[in-house]
C-alpha cells in the first residue's frame, strides 16, 4: 500500500529594490523542475501518490496553509535552493503546525550544505544528490511502518543524533529510470507554456569546473563521481521528448536545460538525426564556446536549432581564465558565434558582472566583447556567491562578503575597485553600453566617451541608478503583461528583435 508525498516547489524570485534598503520586489515563477517530475515517476511506478504545491509567488500563511489542506501527506519534501532558504525554513514551520508527518528537504542547498539545513527547526532530514531511488526507499519504509533514518543519500535526527547515510552511486544509465511524470505540474501555469515552448532535459551533470559553479561539488558527493555526466540514450531521449509532446500538444519550440547540450560528438550525431525525423520542432540549447565548432554547429542547425545560448561571462581574458576557470580567448568566443549567424542560428550571450577581482575596467572590456561578439541577444546577471563554489570560498576568504547572506540583495560582493554601487549602475546599462559599441565600434569617439563617463570617479552613480531601475521595472512589467495576456505579440516581438540582430 502505497502513501502520499507532497512536493513543495518554491518557485519565485525576491529582490532588494536597487538603493532602497528593506522594500523587495517579487518576480513570479512558472517553471518546469526536472527533478520534481524526476522523483515524482519512481514513487508512482512503485505504487505511491504525488502531489505538487507549487508556489509561483511567496503565499501568505493562510494561503499556505489553506493549500496544504487540499492534501493528505505522510511525508512532505521542500526542493530547496540557497536563495529561497529563509523561505522554505518559514513553509517547514507552517507544516509543523497541522501536520505531524517527516518534512524532508532535498535541492542543492541540502547537498552542499546538509549540516546548516538539519540545524533548521523541523527539519526531520535531508536528501544528498539526486533522490530518485533514495526517495522511493523512504516511502517504502514509512508506508511499511520500518525506521526510515538508515536510507542512503539521507540525513535523519535521531534521539542519539544526526543518523549521516552514505550516499548511494549515481544511476549511470539514465535510460533505466523511469520517463519523468510532466502532468504533476499545471502546464497553464508554466511559463515556457505561455511562449508555446517546453523544457527538457536529455542529460545530467557538468564536467566541467567553473568558479561559479557548484557541480564539482555536487559531483563529489557520489562514490562513482566519474561517471557524474550522463546521457540518455538518442533513443531514450527522443522517447522522453515523445512523452513530453504528448503532455504538451500545443509546444512549438522545445528548449533543452541541459549545463552543455550533446557533449559527446557520436550522442549528439545520432541524436541529431533521429530528432529530426521523429520530431521536428525548432529547439533552443547551451553551448560552450570552446565546443563549439563548424561541425557541432551544422549538426544543431540542420535538426532544427533555432537558438544557442552561450556563456561570455567575462571579457577580461585574465579574470575567464584564473576566476571563473573558463579557459576560453576572446577570438575563440567571437568565432563561436559567427560560426552560429554563418549556419542560420540566433545566440544569446550569458554575462555576469561583479566577480572578485574586478573593476569597472572589466566589466567595460565585456561588453566590447558583447560588440564583438555580436550576439543576437544578451542576458547580463549580478554575480551571487553561492555555497560549495570556488567562487563563495574566494569571496569570504578576501572579505568581500560576510556569511550568512541575503540572497534577496541586488548585489553581495564589496570590493576595492568596483563597490555595489558601481555594480548597479554598471548592471543597469550593460545593454544599451553593448548597443553603443555595436552602432559606433567601441574605439570610436562616441565609444571612448561613455567610458571616460562611466570610468569619471564623480559620477553621479545613485541617480542614475534610481532612473535606470525605474525605467526597467516599467519595461519589465510591459514584458510581463505580454506575456501573459498577449502571448502572440510577444512572441512575435521576440522574434523580430532575435531576427534584427
Amino acid at each position: 500500500m502505497g502513501i502520499e508525498i507532497l512536493f513543495v516547489y518554491p518557485d519565485f524570485t525576491v529582490t532588494e529594490v536597487a538603493l532602497r534598503p528593506g522594500r523587495y520586489q517579487v518576480e513570479e515563477g512558472g517553471w518546469y523542475a526536472e527533478g520534481l517530475a524526476a522523483m515524482a515517476a519512481s514513487l508512482q511506478h512503485t505504487g505511491h501518490r504525488v502531489a505538487l504545491l507549487h508556489l509561483t509567488r511567496p503565499p501568505s500563511r493562510e494561503e499556505f496553509l489553506e493549500a496544504l489542506g487540499r492534501y493528505d501527506p505522510a511525508l512532505v519534501g521542500l526542493t530547496v535552493r540557497s536563495s529561497a532558504l529563509s523561505y522554505c525554513a518559514q513553509y517547514t514551520a507552517w507544516v509543523k503546525e497541522v501536520l505531524r508527518v517527516p518534512v524532508v528537504w532535498g535541492g542543492y542547498h541540502p547537498t552542499l550544505a546538509p549540516e546548516e539545513c538539519m540545524a533548521f527547526p523541523g527539519v526531520d532530514g535531508v536528501c544528498l544528490g539526486e533522490g530518485d531511488e533514495a526517495v522511493v526507499e523512504l516511502a517504502d519504509a514509512l508506508a511499511g511502518g520500518r525506521d526510515p533514518s538508515r536510507v542512503r543519500s539521507m540525513w535523519f535526527h535521531a534521539p542519539a543524533g544526526i543518523v549521516r547515510n552514505p550516499v548511494r552511486p549515481l544511476v549511470e544509465d539514465l535510460d533505466l529510470l523511469p520517463l519523468p511524470d510532466f502532468g504533476i505540474f499545471e502546464r497553464s501555469r508554466l511559463q515556457a507554456t505561455r511562449a508555446r515552448a517546453a523544457t527538457a532535459m536529455v542529460s545530467r551533470g557538468c564536467p566541467f569546473r567553473c568558479g561559479y559553479c557548484s557541480n564539482h561539488r555536487q559531483r563529489a558527493v557520489y562514490p562513482n563521481a566519474h561517471r557524474y555526466p550522463r546521457f540518455r540514450s538518442p533513443p531514450g531521449a527522443v522517447a522522453y521528448l515523445r512523452k513530453l509532446l504528448t503532455w504538451s500538444p500545443g509546444t512549438r519550440e522545445i528548449r533543452f536545460l541541459d549545463n552543455v547540450f550533446g557533449l559527446r560528438q557520436d550522442w549528439l550525431e545520432e541524436f541529431c538525426d533521429l530528432y529530426r525525423r521523429e520530431i521536428g520542432l525548432p529547439f533552443a540549447c547551451n553551448q560552450r564556446p570552446d565546443l563549439l565548432d563548424r561541425n557541432r554547429a551544422s549538426l544543431l542547425a540542420a535538426a532544427g536549432c533555432r537558438t544557442v545560448y552561450i556563456g561570455i561571462e567575462s571579457g577580461d581574458p585574465q579574470i575567464r581564465r584564473v576566476v571563473l576557470g573558463r579557459a576560453v580567448s576572446d577570438e575563440r568566443i567571437v568565432e563561436a558565434f559567427r560560426t552560429c549567424r554563418e549556419v542560420g542560428m540566433s545566440t544569446v550571450a550569458y554575462n555576469m558582472i561583479g566577480v572578485p577581482g574586478e573593476d569597472r575596467s572589466s566589466v567595460l572590456a565585456t561588453a566590447r566583447l558583447n560588440a564583438r561578439a555580436r550576439p543576437s541577444a544578451v542576458v547580463v546577471s549580478v554575480f551571487s556567491p553561492y555555497p560549495g563554489t570556488d567562487l563563495y570560498e574566494i569571496s569570504v576568504r578576501e572579505g568581500y562578503v560576510h556569511p550568512p547572506l541575503d540572497y534577496r540583495a541586488r548585489t553581495f560582493l564589496d570590493q576595492p575597485g568596483l563597490p555595489r554601487q558601481d555594480v548597479l549602475l554598471l548592471h543597469l546599462f550593460f545593454r544599451p553600453l553593448v548597443r553603443l559599441y555595436r552602432l559606433f565600434g567601441p574605439d570610436s569617439a562616441p565609444g571612448r566617451m561613455v567610458e571616460r563617463a562611466l570610468l569619471w570617479r564623480h559620477l553621479p552613480a545613485r541617480a542614475l541608478v534610481r532612473g535606470a531601475d525605474l525605467t526597467r521595472h516599467l519595461l519589465g512589467r510591459l514584458r510581463y503583461a505580454l506575456q501573459n495576456r498577449l502571448p502572440g505579440v510577444y512572441r512575435l516581438l521576440r522574434t523580430l528583435k532575435h531576427s534584427a540582430a
